[in-house]
Parts: structure tokens; sequence; C-alpha cells
């Protein structure tokens, strides 16, 4: 049966580039808006100033809400985690590039593993092609390797010759 990875790891970087793709929205957006989502009626999940996190006493956001404000000029993004707790009111936050990076990293890896074909193996499907024929097309997806493509190796990798006698001496002097 052939290793169908390539799909799979196609889907998977998909999958990571739309996530990177979605974070990298939040983050922008977070420059104008914070976004409150009430957890219950003392905690809130919180999107804003380029990080999402936890607030403690949100103050003013009952227990189902969801709200969107401006976010004040004067104030700071965040590049790092950071906690807080002062009186009641705290917050833990993490920065939204670092799971960005995360995503858009792994959505790369996940595309190079993909392109990448083994030798002695379909670049289609997988499928094992050592021991064909070099014409022959793979049995398993009737893919036909063209001449720009490695051929399927026919046999192990032979061990190299015998090397030539080497001068225990030493160079010849001349």
């Amino acid at each position: 049966m052939p290793a169908r990875i390539h799909p799979i790891r196609r889907r998977f970087a998909w999958v990571f580039a739309l996530l990177a793709g979605l974070l990298l929205l939040t983050h922008i957006a977070t420059v104008w808006f914070n976004f409150y989502l009430a957890i219950n009626a003392t905690t809130a999940f919180v999107v804003g100033h380029g990080a999402f996190g936890l607030l403690g006493n949100p103050g003013g956001l009952d227990s189902t809400a969801i709200r969107v404000e401006p976010t004040h000029a004067t104030s700071d993004m965040f590049w790092w985690f950071e906690r807080s707790g002062i009186m009641g009111m705290g917050y833990a936050v993490a920065p939204l590039w670092l799971p960005t990076v995360l995503f858009a990293a792994l959505a790369g890896l996940m595309w190079y593993l993909a392109a990448r074909t083994r030798p002695g193996r379909c670049p289609n499907c997988g499928y094992n092609l050592q021991g064909l024929p070099a014409a022959q097309p793979c049995p398993e997806c009737g893919r036909i390797l063209h001449a720009s493509q490695p051929a399927p190796r026919t046999h192990p990798q032979q061990p190299p010759g015998p090397a030539a006698p080497r001068n225990p001496s030493g160079p010849a002097a001349g």
C-alpha cells in the first residue's frame, strides 16, 4: 500500500496557513478595536492590543455579553506575555504574533514536506518503485515518470568498487 502522505500534508499546510492568516488579521484589527467575550460575571476573554487573554472583573460586562470597543490611541500593544493582578482586577495575556508565526512556520514546513519527493518513490502517490523498469508507469496510480524526474533505483545501492592502490610512502618525489 502506498504512503499517501502528500495530500494530507497539503491539507494541514492549508489549515495552518488559514489559521496564520486569521490570526494576522485579528492582530491588525486589535490596533483599532478590543473584543470582549464574557465567560461569567467576573471573567472575560479579551482580544486586544495585539494580545489575547483573560481579564478578571471586567466591570460593566454581564455574563453573556460580547462587546467591541475602540482602542484608545494612547494604549500600548502587548509584545510578550504579561500578567497582573491588583485589587481583584487582573489580567493574563499572550501576544498574538507568537501563534501567528508558529502556524505560518508549520504551514511552510508542511508545504515543504508535501513537495519533497523521496528517491525511488512515485512523486504522485509515494508508492515504492524499486525493482520496476524505468519506463513503466506506477502500478498504484498509473503516473508515468518523465525524463526530468529521477528514475527509480532497480536494486539496492551497491558498495563502491575497489579503491585504487595507495602508496604507503606518500607521493613520489620527483
